[in-house]
């Protein structure tokens, strides 16, 4: 008769068949002799019914038992080049929320506050930045551009302030002050009257105190005005004059750019108009800078900082007047500058 170990797996209490050395349950070896709880070696009474009572429990295929899920399979863990691609999105997305930010903040900015480049509480940023949208202007001639100048520096004597309008200059109606600039109509000329010959038409409010010192002006010729009448298109400016005793013409020297006939002098500022040097040379039509120097017996002349004219006459030593003069030239005057030498 068969025994109680020979019936059923002394680990999990499943039964066994006759010859089975693994438990087809648990997949444990069978006990050996003196290993068996049940075995030889010891006296107690081997049960009759499996250790745990009752049915042994059903083998279930797989380990799975009937209506019972399966928890889910555990995610492997992520891989470093993962971690790496989310660290560089959350640094791209960092770096666009930067720039969101400065540029609303650029646009933003209060009224009061300069922007790169401009300089600050200039009229012309002022008026562009509040300007409100209307109809289209009805096309007009353009008027001259002025160029803000900068301040007297130094070695300058004077510099010429047209920001509001005249501002102590005075002279004949062909002389006007617009946007900043002086400019001559160019309807002063000889066929009506001739007089820029006897004296300049236009006198700055400032007299120099030395008879050394140099006169600097910007000018740019537009176009001659008319044709037809001697001596056209040619405008100058003048340097130690000084009216005759009847207050009928100047005397003085001047320099003069004659633009019909493509010449430069300089020039005896008296009614014979001597000229003391002259050189063929044509200006055009392109901003030009004239400086015109006096020092003692020396009489010089630059254009756009070349020397073109040396010479020297003694009639006149004295600080004298300024002046200026044009005639059938439409002329744009920028900058009118003393400087002492």
């Amino acid at each position: 008769m068969a025994s109680n170990q020979d019936r059923f797996c002394g680990t999990c209490g499943s039964p066994r068949s006759p010859g089975d050395n693994v438990c087809p349950q648990c997949g444990r070896f069978y006990s050996a002799a003196g290993v068996d709880p049940y075995g030889p070696t010891n006296p107690a009474p081997r049960p009759t019914q499996p250790i745990w009572g009752g049915t042994p429990p059903p083998f279930y295929p797989g380990g799975t038992r009937p209506g019972v899920t399966p928890p889910p399979p555990l995610k492997p863990p992520q891989s470093k080049q993962t971690i790496i691609q989310w660290i560089v999105i959350y640094v791209l997305l960092l770096l666009v929320a930067a720039l969101a930010w400065h540029t609303f903040s650029g646009s933003t900015a209060p009224a009061g506050t300069p922007s790169p480049g401009v300089v600050s509480g200039s009229t012309a940023t002022r008026a562009a930045s509040t300007a409100t949208r209307g109809p289209a202007p009805t096309a007009t001639a353009a008027a001259p551009t002025a160029t803000v100048a900068p301040s007297c520096g130094p070695g300058c004597l004077y510099k010429a302030d047209w920001s509001n309008e005249a501002n102590g200059w005075a002279g004949a109606p062909d002389w006007k002050f617009v946007n900043g600039m002086l400019l001559n109509d160019g309807t002063d000329n000889l066929c009506l009257g001739f007089s820029h010959n006897f004296s300049p038409t236009l006198a700055p409010p400032y007299q120099p105190a030395v008879a050394d010192y140099a006169i600097e002006i910007q000018a740019q010729i537009v176009r001659q005005t008319m044709n037809g009448c001697v001596d056209q298109g040619s405008f100058g400016f003048v340097a130690r004059g000084m009216p005759t005793s009847d207050g009928s013409a100047w005397t003085g020297y001047q320099a003069i750019i004659d633009f019909s006939n493509s010449q430069v002098s300089i020039g005896d500022y008296s009614f014979n108009q001597e000229v003391l040097q002259q050189t063929n040379l044509q200006v055009g039509t392109d901003w030009r800078t004239y400086r015109l120097v006096v020092q003692g017996t020396s009489l010089k002349l630059f254009l756009d900082g070349a020397l073109i004219l040396s010479t020297s006459d003694a009639k006149y030593l004295t600080a004298g007047q300024l002046g200026l003069w044009s005639a059938s030239l439409y002329l744009n005057i920028r900058s009118y500058e003393v400087d002492s030498v």
